[in-house]
C-alpha cells in the first residue's frame, strides 16, 4: 500500500500510524532524535509497537482522524468482537490558556463490544536500532535501554509481563499504553489518558475553528493545516520539511534524503500558507527562530552574513550525513540516511523566499503597524547578500550535488528578495537605506533573467541560463507577479511545459540526467505550481478539474508525500511532505478567488500569541 499512514504529534516530535494501528515510525525526544520505532524503514530490525486483533474470524477495520482534529482512531471489527485504538500526543490549554504539551505517545484502547483478543508487540529499538536492548519490567513499566544511554518506557495498565511476550490477550473495557523517552510515568491512571484525551481533541478541535478559509476545498485545507502545524517545532520556531528520513523519491533508487531539518525556503513557504489562513501565531515563533537562531550576529563575519541554506531544529549549522547500512531501507531502498550534506550547499534563492514571507506576514497581512527592528535589519542584511551574489552560479532549488548554473528559479527569487524589500521599505516608511539603489538593482536582476533566461528556440523560460532543459520552478514567475500569467513567453513556457513535463494530469521538476540519475516520477509541488499556472493564464475550468483530480492521490486520511509514481500511482517520497501541503493550501484559496479577510485586530495581536507552553 503507497504510504497509508496517519501523522500524530505535538510540534515536538511526531509518529507514522498505519492503516493496522501498528506506530512503524517515532524519533524520541524530538524530530531529528534517532528513532524508536522505524519499521517504516526496516520491518524486522527497526521496531514497531503493533496491536494485532486474534481469533477466529476475519476483522475489517477502518481508520480516520477525529473530525478535525490530529488524532487518530482505529476500529476493528467483526460479527462479534470490536475494538478500537485512540492515538495521539497530549497537546491542550490549561485554565489560563497556557499550552501544556507531554512528549508521551498515547495509545487507548476500548472495547466495544464482544471479548476480542488481541497480541500486543511492543519492540523499541532505540538509536536507530544500533546495539542489542536491556529489558526491565515492574507491574505497570516496560523499560528498554541501549548502549547508546536512550531509554524508552511504557506505562500501562495491561500485563507488562504478557506484554514483554507478546502473548495472546483477551481484553474487556479500556487500556491505555504510554509510551515515554528517558523518563517513566508509573502514576498515569486511566482516568489521566481519558483527560488528556478530551483536552487534546478540543485543542485540535479551537485550533482548525480559527482558521479563515474559503468555503471550498475546506476538507483538504483543514488536513493541510493541521499537518502543516505537526511539522513545526514549537520550542525554537523551526519548520520540518517533513517528519522522516530515507523515504525514497522513487522505489529502489538512491535518493533517500533526510528531511527532519528546517530548510529556510520550505519553512518560509509554509509560514506563507499558515499566515494566509490567518494562523499567525505560527509566523511569530518562525519570526523568531530568524532572529535567534539564523540571524545571530555570532554568524556574520567581517560584518557580513554566512548564510546557510538549512538549520536543525534548535538552529544547528552544520547536520553532518550518515548512512545507515544496518537497516534495509524502505522497500529495500538503500542506503537510509541520517543528516544531509545540503546544509553545505550555495542556493542564493532562500533570500527571496524569507523576505517574501516576512512582505506576506507584515504587509499583505498588517500582523503589526511598526516593523520589528531587527526584522528589519534582517531584511537589509539579506539585500546586502543579493547585492554580493545574485550573479553567482549556485545549486538550485533541487540540490544538484554536482552541478553549479546560473539557475534561472534562483535569479527569480533574488529578484523577488530585493522587490520585496523594497515595498516592505515603503509600507513602513523606513529611510534608513539608498531606495534607488535597490530600484536599480531590481531592474538590473530583471532584465538579466529577461534577456539570458528564455529561450528563442525552446519558445520558454529554461531551467538556467543558456540551457534548453525545462524546469517546473519557473512556473512561480506570475505567482511572484515578475511576470503576466497571460504574458506570451508564460503562455509559450507553460505549453512547452505540457508538452515535457506533464504526464497524465502531473508534472516532472524535470527531465534532465542528474545525480542519482534519471528522474521518473512526478514532484507533487510542481503539479500545483502548474495549476496555479494554469489559473493565472485564464484557463480556470481546467485548473479546477485538474485540482480536483489530483486530490484524489491524497491517502485514506488525505496526506500527501513528497512525489508519485507515474506508473503505479503511489506515493512516494518522505512522509508527509510539507511542500505538497502548502500547495494545496495556496492552490485552494487561488482557485476560490478568495478574497483577504481582515479578522479583528485584537484577536491576533501579539498579546493573544504569548500564552506560554509549558512541557513534562
Amino acid at each position: 500500500m503507497s504510504l497509508d499512514y496517519s501523522i500524530i504529534g505535538n510540534c515536538k516530535t511526531a509518529a507514522l500510524i498505519d492503516k493496522d494501528a501498528s506506530v512503524r515510525w517515532l524519533c524520541f525526544p524530538n524530530f531529528d532524535s534517532p528513532s524508536v520505532f522505524a519499521s517504516l524503514l526496516d520491518d524486522e530490525l527497526g521496531g514497531v509497537f503493533a496491536i494485532y486483533p486474534l481469533g477466529i474470524g476475519f476483522y475489517y477495520s477502518k481508520q480516520q482522524y477525529l473530525k478535525d482534529t490530529n488524532v487518530v482512531e482505529t476500529v476493528f471489527y467483526n460479527e462479534h468482537h470490536s475494538f478500537k485504538i485512540v492515538d495521539f500526543f497530549p497537546r491542550y490549554k490549561d485554565k489560563n490558556g497556557n499550552v501544556v504539551v507531554k512528549n508521551i505517545l498515547v495509545r487507548y484502547i476500548k472495547v466495544l463490544y464482544g471479548k476480542p483478543a488481541v497480541r500486543i508487540v511492543f519492540k523499541p529499538k532505540p538509536d536507530y536500532a544500533r546495539g542489542k536492548n536491556n529489558i526491565e519490567t515492574t507491574d505497570t513499566t516496560i523499560s528498554v535501554s541501549n548502549k547508546s544511554g536512550d531509554t524508552v518506557h511504557l506505562t500501562t495498565n495491561l500485563s507488562t509481563k504478557d506484554l514483554v511476550q507478546s502473548k495472546r490477550q483477551i481484553i474487556e473495557g479500556e487500556y491505555f499504553c504510554a509510551v515515554s523517552y528517558n523518563e517513566s510515568f508509573e502514576k498515569l491512571r486511566l482516568r489521566d489518558i481519558r483527560d488528556y484525551m478530551k483536552k487534546t481533541t478540543d485543542y485540535w478541535k479551537q485550533y482548525i475553528k480559527d482558521i479563515t478559509i474559503p468555503k471550498q476545498y475546506q476538507v483538504s485545507i483543514k488536513r493541510s493545516v493541521l499537518t502543516l502545524k505537526l511539522l513545526t517545532y514549537e520550542e525554537t520556531g523551526a519548520v520540518i520539511a517533513a517528519a522522516t528520513t530515507s523515504l525514497p523519491e522513487a522505489i529502489g533508487s538512491q535518493r533517500n534524503w533526510d528531511y527532519r531539518y528546517c530548510w529556510l525556503r520550505d519553512s518560509s513557504f509554509t509560514i506563507n500558507a499558515l499566515t494566509r489562513v490567518y494562523k499567525f501565531e505560527e509566523a511569530v515563533n518562525y519570526m523568531n527562530f530568524l532572529k535567534n537562531k539564523v540571524f545571530d550576529p555570532k554568524h556574520y563575519v567581517d560584518g557580513k552574513l554566512d548564510l546557510k541554506i538549512m538549520y536543525g531544529i534548535n538552529g544547528e549549522r552544520y547536520v553532518q550525513e550518515e548512512e545507515l547500512w544496518h537497516l534495509k531501507g524502505y522497500k529495500q531502498s538503500v542506503p537510509v540516511r541520517i543528516g544531509n550534506e545540503a546544509f553545505s550547499q550555495k542556493q542564493i534563492d532562500v533570500v527571496g523566499e524569507v523576505i517574501d514571507s516576512l512582505y506576506e506576514f507584515y504587509v499583505r497581512y498588517k500582523y503589526a503597524k511598526e516593523l520589528d527592528s531587527q526584522i528589519w535589519e534582517i531584511v537589509k542584511s539579506l539585500v546586502d547578500y543579493v547585492e554580493e551574489h545574485w550573479m553567482d552560479k549556485d545549486c538550485g532549488i533541487w540540490e544538484f550535488r554536482g552541478k553549479l548554473e546560473h539557475f534561472t528559479f534562483s535569479k527569480l527569487l533574488c529578484w523577488v528578495a530585493i522587490d520585496k524589500a523594497i515595498k516592505l521599505s515603503q509600507h513602513f516608511e523606513k529611510t534608513d537605506m539608498d531606495i534607488e539603489r535597490w530600484k536599480n538593482l531590481r531592474t538590473e536582476i530583471r532584465n538579466s533573467i529577461m534577456e539570458n533566461a528564455y529561450n528563442e528556440e525552446k519558445q520558454a523560460f529554461t531551467m538556467y541560463y543558456g540551457s534548453t532543459d525545462l524546469d517546473a520552478s519557473v512556473l512561480l514567475m506570475p505567482y511572484y507577479n515578475f511576470i503576466s500569467g497571460k504574458d506570451p513567453k508564460m503562455i509559450s513556457t507553460l505549453e512547452a511545459m505540457e508538452r515535457e513535463l506533464l504526464s497524465d494530469c502531473m508534472m516532472k521538476r524535470y527531465t534532465i540526467i542528474d545525480d542519482s540519475g534519471k528522474t521518473e516520477n512526478a514532484f507533487s509541488i510542481c503539479t500545483f505550481w502548474y495549476i496555479d499556472a494554469l489559473y493565472m493564464s485564464g484557463q480556470e475550468t481546467k485548473a479546477k478539474t485538474l485540482f480536483r483530480h489530483i486530490l484524489q492521490y491524497a491517502n485514506a486520511n488525505g496526506l500527501f508525500s513528497e512525489d508519485i509514481d507515474l506508473h503505479t500511482k503511489e506515493l512516494t517520497g518522505n512522509f508527509p511532505q510539507a511542500y505538497t501541503h502548502i500547495a494545496i493550501i495556496n492552490t485552494a484559496i487561488l482557485l476560490s478567488k478568495k478574497k483577504d479577510l481582515k479578522p479583528e485586530q485584537a484577536k491576533y495581536r501579539v498579546n493573544t500569541l504569548k500564552k506560554k507552553t509549558t512541557r513534562d
